[in-house]
């Protein structure tokens, strides 16, 4: 496999490193320049050879109509790929009709190789004859088409496989692909020796293409200044004097096939090229219509997503409204106990000190759960402040003030040093001293208790995996997925108001990480949690009904 020299805009570095792992796990051998600023991308397109272009489209100062328009001036089939976290809907249709090879967006970056693998290869090149029938046999450019059409997720990557593949099918001197639009047909895409239609709109009654998809019949027309429902003042000023059109989709066609040739290659028009044509419209409309279902999942997901926002929202407002509301009462309740033992104590029975001791017990837990009702309610409107932090010292740190609480306890610790990350220094406090009083809880019982803190090997990209592991008494298996949820308490004899792990898993995904745990009964537990290699990554915003 030849290396390609790809040029890269982007001002991001840690999105520039996930690109350049997405193209190595797709099998791409690159040498990849990044440049942020459009200076520095003009001189490399100058000093450099490039095979292809990748461009964020939405760097500050630079439009990516621009990007596009200065790859252009310097190379006029140079394959451009959007690779971008959002673009609008119309500016990409505008870069595309001016000739941008597609769009990945980074939360897909699975799909960039396909595309960047499809847009460099030889057959795709300017320079290569794309009327020469070589490239491979018949079969073998379907069976590439179909499995780009199987990997596209956007009707840009349908239309731009389609237009590449159709026109070395057939050996034509130019393709196009047309939608439906209502009461016109819309010319999206073409690949031809000099330009025809594209991003133009003509009325379907009057176009050759929708007469096609009203008909829902392939056309064949050999001379087209000899057929009275070819439009002449349309294909006078053009090179195209024979036209092979294939309606895609039997049904209800939405989109159509169309590939010409030039009365010096009119002969190229062969029966072989219908029925290729035709197989490969048959594979654009099962593309179309998975993108469309896709399209429609997508919407619903979304739908579904902002509703539970709101409602959990919604939820989180009230728990800590109620909860606040409820800690005045409680500190009073308080106050007006000890204040009443203070000034009764002596006079109170034996039976009145029990009672009123549980009295005491109750409103203190009472009020630890509220205090921890209001700090979860809150996690989701807390802005990170960001810095290195050495979770090894913090869990040092956690263990040292457990055993002064507690200087009788032996426990024998196992810390890896230099475990450091980029996050919140109080919050990864916070999450680690929860998992570290549930370790030293969870182990008093044992003679030779153990604390671990280390790293593993991470099973997700770009993410630290780390594990507090213990020898205590463990859990069942089968609470293992509970045991994050608010007020869920595996071993309900200890206390506690079961928020602890439910603030842990609020924190982590704060900061874009994973949580979970592994354990047995009576033979420890092990806390695991990822948090992003890089700084680079958007908070999650996790809302956990309280």
């Amino acid at each position: 496999m030849e290396t390609l020299n790809v040029l890269h805009l982007e001002d991001s570095e840690t999105d520039a490193l996930l690109v350049r792992r997405s193209l190595e796990k797709g099998g791409l051998k690159c040498n990849i320049r990044v440049v942020s600023t459009l200076t520095d991308y003009r001189q490399a397109l100058n000093d450099t050879s490039v095979d292809a272009v990748l461009a964020d489209s939405a760097i500050p100062g630079i439009s990516p109509l621009q990007v596009l328009e200065v790859a252009r001036d310097r190379r006029r089939e140079l394959p451009l790929i959007y690779v971008s976290g959002s673009m609008d809907e119309r500016v990409a249709v505008k870069a595309l009709e001016a000739g941008a090879t597609g769009f990945v967006a980074k939360m897909h970056l699975e799909r960039l190789p396909a595309l960047l693998r499809s847009s460099t290869a030889p057959w795709h090149q300017a320079e290569t004859p794309t009327g020469s029938g070589g490239g491979g046999t018949p079969m073998q450019l379907l069976l590439t088409a179909a499995c780009d059409l199987a990997g596209a997720r956007s009707l840009h990557e349908i239309l731009f496989v389609v237009k590449r593949a159709a026109r070395r099918l057939t050996g034509s001197d130019g393709v196009a692909v047309i939608l439906r639009e209502g009461e016109k047909v819309f010319y999206a895409e073409e690949d031809a020796v000099r330009p025809l239609w594209k991003g133009r709109h003509f009325p379907i009654d009057d176009d050759i293409a929708g007469w096609s998809m009203l008909q829902k019949k392939t056309v064949v027309i050999p001379d087209v200044t000899r057929d009275d429902r070819v439009a002449v003042e349309m294909y006078g000023p053009t090179f195209v004097h024979s036209l092979l059109i294939v309606p895609v989709g039997r049904e209800n066609p939405l989109a159509a096939i169309a590939s010409y040739w030039s009365e010096e290659h009119r002969q190229d028009l062969k029966p072989e090229a219908k029925r290729l044509l035709e197989t490969l419209a048959e594979l654009t409309a099962s593309a179309m219509d998975t993108v469309t279902q896709l399209a429609r999942r997508d919407r619903q997901l979304a739908a579904d997503g902002q509703q539970i926002q709101q409602l959990n929202t919604e939820l989180e407002d009230f728990t800590q409204a109620v909860a606040s509301d409820l800690q005045a009462p409680l500190h009073s309740l308080r106050g007006f106990c000890v204040t009443l033992e203070i000034e009764q104590g002596e006079r109170m029975t034996p039976e009145i000190r029990k009672h009123f001791a549980q009295i005491m017990q109750a409103s203190d837990g009472l009020l630890r759960h509220t205090e921890n009702l209001v700090e979860l309610a809150a996690l989701s409107r807390t802005d990170l402040s960001m810095q290195e932090v050495n979770l090894s010292n913090l869990v040092q740190a956690g263990l040292s003030e457990l055993q002064r609480g507690d200087p009788k306890r032996q426990v024998q610790v196992e810390i890896e040093k230099g475990l450091k990350v980029r996050g919140d220094v109080t919050l990864l406090r916070r999450a680690l001293g929860q998992l570290l009083q549930n370790a030293w809880t969870f182990t008093e019982r044992r003679d030779r208790a153990r604390i671990e803190f280390s790293s593993v090997a991470s099973p997700v990209e770009g993410q630290r995996h780390f594990v507090v592991r213990d020898n205590g008494s463990g859990f069942a298996g089968k609470d293992a997925a509970r045991l994050f949820a608010p007020f869920f308490r595996a071993h309900a004899d200890r206390g506690g108001a079961g928020l602890g792990l439910a603030i842990v898993r609020r924190i982590v995904a704060l900061h874009g990480g994973t949580v979970w745990a592994e354990g047995l009964p009576e033979l420890g537990a092990a806390f695991h949690f990822t948090l992003p290699e890089t700084p680079g990554f958007k908070p999650v915003r996790e809302a956990v009904a309280a």
